[in-house]
């Protein structure tokens, strides 16, 4: 899915996202995107699986983990990855960027992963893998600002 608002040069993709069935290694699902302009943007990226039960999704990833990575396959910086959520700190600033951005919220000791991150214009993948074999994930890049 993706989401686009406004037309021509003055809109922007504000969410894109795939949900597909993902594994650890070469069974991780992957989701390019990139950043256009002069100045670094905030964004929302997060690996759900437990979330989606509530959605109908029977087997998700029970475990997942995003990580981020730059065009050269490098984690672009330190705090990129994420395991669970709540361990992140579960913080005010999350759940404002899941409010602000649409996102439906994560259970408060869940296990599904989330970053808040200021990304400079390039090229990035967003990462979901599984620690507990193969099921469905969800990943989703949000535009928060």
């Amino acid at each position: 899915e993706a989401y686009y608002t406004g037309r021509g040069p003055a809109g922007r993709l504000l969410n894109v996202s795939t949900r597909a069935l993902c594994g650890s290694g070469a069974s991780a699902v992957s989701l390019g995107f990139s950043v256009t302009g002069t100045t670094p943007r905030l964004f929302l990226i997060r690996g759900i699986g437990p979330a989606l039960v509530p959605f109908g999704i029977a087997s998700p990833v029970s475990d997942p983990v995003i990580t981020l990575y730059d065009v050269s396959g490098n984690t672009v910086r330190r705090l990129l990855e994420n395991d669970d959520w709540a361990d992140y700190g579960a913080s005010t600033s999350l759940t404002s960027a899941f409010t602000a951005t649409g996102a439906f919220g994560l259970p408060a000791m869940g296990r599904d992963a989330a970053l808040l991150v200021w990304l400079e214009p390039g090229l990035y993948s967003a990462v979901i893998s599984s620690k507990s074999g193969r099921a469905v994930g969800l990943v989703e890049v949000y535009e928060v600002r």
